[in-house]
């Protein structure tokens, strides 16, 4: 996966699941990677100050926004444009019934001009606090690209029957953004594991990696 072998592999780890599979994974793996955790807010966090750690409602002004799909998807945007590397792609990690990361399925999966008229879409911004309404600030706000990266969605960690159809309906959306969509099958999936045969390529991680499949 990677382009250059001085460039780490990016690995975004996004909401609490993620960043809780961060920590039970081998250190000395994840070294191999440049690892980025996203979390929405350091408020009854335990996490300690790390650079690997950036809470999004310090990232940007979060005043009046709350925490929505729609609320987010600017956010987030600006946290994926920042935090990119130029030419490089990697992996995100996130579990897709919490609300951080469908707002990033979202972010990817929106299109401008094809899915909604114009007016349709100043009528969903609008309903954001401080989101403009010209042409060139809807076009700005999905200027971020996440169709080269690949996504692996870990296992419900709210296996409500609300959140699991939220979920796949999220997923469903991935398959049409990212290079890649990976869905961890059952508990037997291991991160260490899987990380450490990716060096070999997404395909070879897959193949050697229990409890995943790749779409």
């Amino acid at each position: 996966m990677k382009n250059d072998a001085n460039i780490k592999e990016k690995i975004y780890w996004i909401g609490e699941h993620s960043f809780e599979i961060y920590k039970n994974t081998n250190k000395s793996i994840l070294e191999s990677f440049d690892n980025q955790v996203l979390l929405y807010s350091r408020i009854d966090s335990d996490a300690p100050i790390s650079n690997d750690i950036i809470y999004l409602d310090e990232f940007f002004p979060m005043n009046e926004r709350n925490y929505l799909v729609a609320d987010l998807q600017k956010p987030i945007s600006y946290f994926m444009k920042d935090r990119k590397i130029p030419f490089e792609k990697g992996l995100i990690v996130g579990d897709a019934s919490e609300i951080i990361v469908q707002a990033l399925v979202a972010v990817g999966a929106f299109e401008f001009g094809d899915l909604y008229s114009r007016e349709e879409i100043v009528a969903d911004f609008e309903k954001v606090h401080k989101i403009e309404t010209d042409t060139e600030t809807l076009r700005e706000f999905n200027m971020v690209d996440v169709s080269g990266f690949s996504i692996l969605f870990l296992n419900e960690a709210m296996p409500f029957k609300d959140s699991l159809e939220t979920a796949k309906e999220y997923k469903a959306k991935a398959d049409k953004t990212f290079h890649h969509v990976l869905k961890q099958k059952n508990q037997e999936f291991n991160m260490s594991e899987f990380l450490f045969h990716l060096e070999g390529g997404l395909n070879e991680a897959v193949r050697k990696s229990n409890g995943i499949e790749l779409n």
